[in-house]
Formats: structure tokens, C-alpha cells, sequence
């Protein structure tokens, strides 16, 4: 049905050109174009461009290629090694790590990981929402000891790890990265949360936040000095 309605306005607009004895403005002209190319089209993807449009139609879903990062300006572009999707181009998000990462009400620690404990927090720069996951030993992490970080067992703690715009409805990042340099120092751990500081740190883009794997040439940024709270480190007992 919508395909015959189509070919109707292509057909209507063009008699209505030749009824006037003179030539169609450049817009009719234009419109008829576009008429004719969806009927020149297989009938099946004539009618899914006219459902999607102005969205892209892959593969049966209705996707917005100027800023999805697995059908980036076209249908299976997918973004890797920390890029985002953005005016139908990969590229490397800006740095988006703030000074201090505080504790929110909507933080979580993983205590399902065998050996160590993650904690999460979702932080905003005002117009995203991103989120901060540190790791850290369920038993043997020494507070205010300098951890030195390296990127050579990402996802493996003591760890810190950003993810950049988080989806809520999948709970998944745009782009991940972890810190392959850095110094971390937590004053504050246990299964309720962990506080401290991580300095000198540089970031480097990772295939996923929960299954890393470094790119060498994926996107790199520093962070000079980040202080963090995630979960409730205020309810962990003192050190002995």
C-alpha cells in the first residue's frame, strides 16, 4: 500500500508539471527524483527507507547512523579502540574525567567476582552520564600504599576504568578505556565501597569495560589527579 501511494505521488506530480505546458521547478524536480528512485528500488527496500526515513533502515531496525557507534554513517561501521560515533564519524571522545568522582545513591559494588570486588559509580558532566569502576583485592590491599598501574592484565586489580555515555537502557558505555600508567592509592576499602586517588594516570581505549583488551593505537588521554568515592567507603571499618 505505501509503495502504490508512492508511485501515485511520483505519477501526480509529474502530470501535474506537463498540465501546466511548462517546466517543473527545481524542488518538484527534485522530489520526483527521489519519487523515482525508491521505484526503481526492490519493492521490500523501497518501503523500509520510507518507514526509517530520515533514519537508516539496517537489516530491518530503524537506526540514527549519525551517532550509533555499531552502524557509524553506515549500516555495520562499527566504532573500536575507544571511539565514539559522531556526526556519522568515529573519532576519540574528549577527555571527560572530572577532578572528583563522588558517591551517588545509584552506586553499586560487584561482590560476585572471584578475588576482588569492583565498585561503580556513574558520574555526570552536565550534559552525559558516564561511569568510574575501580578494582581492588577482596583481601591483601593495603591502604595508602602506592599501587603503580599497567596495562599489562587490564581487569585485573588493582584496576581503575571509565566508560564514556553510558546507555541506561543496556547499562553499556559508548567507548571504555582503562589506565595503563598511573599511581593508585586507596584510603578507604571493602565490600561496601573504596575511596582514594589515582595520579598520573593515562587512559587508553579497551574493546569493553567487563572483558578489556587493549588497542595500542585505540584512543589515549592523561588525567593528572583524580580523587574517587564509589559505593559507601564511610561504612568500611577502620584500618588496623
Amino acid at each position: 500500500m505505501r509503495l502504490f501511494q508512492t508511485t501515485m505521488s511520483a505519477v501526480g506530480m509529474l502530470v501535474g508539471c506537463a498540465g501546466a505546458f511548462a517546466a517543473c521547478s527545481d524542488d518538484n524536480k527534485t522530489a520526483i527524483d527521489a519519487q523515482v528512485k525508491l521505484l526503481d528500488a526492490p519493492p521490500d527496500a523501497a518501503i523500509d527507507a520510507l518507514v526509517c526515513a530520515p533514519l537508516t533502515d539496517c537489516s530491518g531496525t530503524c537506526i540514527d547512523t549519525t551517532s550509533d557507534p555499531d552502524n557509524c554513517g553506515q549500516c555495520g561501521m562499527q566504532c573500536t579502540s575507544g571511539k565514539v560515533c559522531a556526526a556519522s564519524a568515529c573519532a576519540c571522545p574528549p577527555s571527560f574525567a572530572p577532578a572528583t568522582i563522588s558517591a551517588t545513591a545509584q552506586d553499586m559494588v560487584r561482590t560476585d567476582l572471584p578475588g576482588a570486588f569492583v565498585a561503580i559509580t556513574p558520574f555526570s558532566d552536565g550534559s552525559s552520564l558516564h561511569i568510574a569502576a575501580v578494582g581492588y583485592a577482596r583481601a591483601g590491599t593495603v591502604i595508602n600504599q602506592v599501587y603503580t598501574l599497567s596495562g599489562a592484565n587490564p581487569g585485573t586489580p588493582p584496576f581503575f576504568a571509565l566508560g564514556y555515555k553510558l546507555n541506561l537502557a543496556t547499562f553499556t558505555p559508548a567507548a571504555s578505556f582503562y589506565a595503563t600508567e598511573g599511581k593508585l592509592t586507596f584510603t578507604k576499602v571493602c565490600d561496601k565501597g573504596a575511596a582514594g586517588t589515582l595520579t598520573e594516570a593515562t587512559f587508553k581505549g579497551v574493546t569493553s569495560i567487563q572483558n578489556p583488551t587493549i588497542d595500542p593505537n585505540g584512543c589515549t588521554f592523561t588525567v593528572a589527579s583524580l580523587a574517587f568515592s564509589t559505593g559507601k567507603p564511610d561504612m568500611c571499618p577502620a584500618p588496623q
